[in-house]
């Protein structure tokens, strides 16, 4: 769980779970995404599989998922359909993409934020602090 702590006036986040899950086919990639996110003092869970990704997310419901949108096995929109299909996943979901050109339009709508390869972690973290901090209803 997440709860918030204050020091000089600043809040922080300090979470004991993972409460966040990546999932990318690019091993480099989720190694640097869960070293920045630890040195914020955020819990990251991460695999290479969208598969292995609904298999760790049955065990620990996430409140964000963050995926690449083409993967091996399972697109990014195919993954967020599937768990809301079938875990009424209703956290935030960050889809990531190396070409947004390829991204179909009509799917935008259902996801709470599109970033752009090469990742900017600094932006990313802020992403993610501030969607804990604001969870969904």
């Amino acid at each position: 769980y997440t709860s918030l702590c204050s020091k000089n006036n600043k809040r922080y986040l300090v979470a004991s779970l993972p409460q966040i899950l990546y999932i990318d086919d690019e091993f480099d990639l989720l190694d640097l995404a869960q070293s920045f996110c630890r040195e914020e003092g955020l819990q990251v869970d991460v695999t290479d599989c969208a598969l292995k990704g609904l298999e760790l997310f049955k065990n620990n419901h996430y409140k964000i998922i963050i995926s690449d949108a083409r993967m091996p096995q399972m697109s990014g929109y195919d993954l967020l359909l599937t768990l809301k299909k079938d875990f009424n996943f209703q956290g935030h979901f960050i889809l990531v993409t190396g070409d947004d050109g390829l991204l179909d339009k009509s799917q935008l709508q259902h996801y709470d934020l599109v970033l752009q390869k090469p990742l900017s972690f600094v932006k990313l973290i802020d992403d993610l602090k501030e969607m804990l901090l604001n969870p969904k209803k």
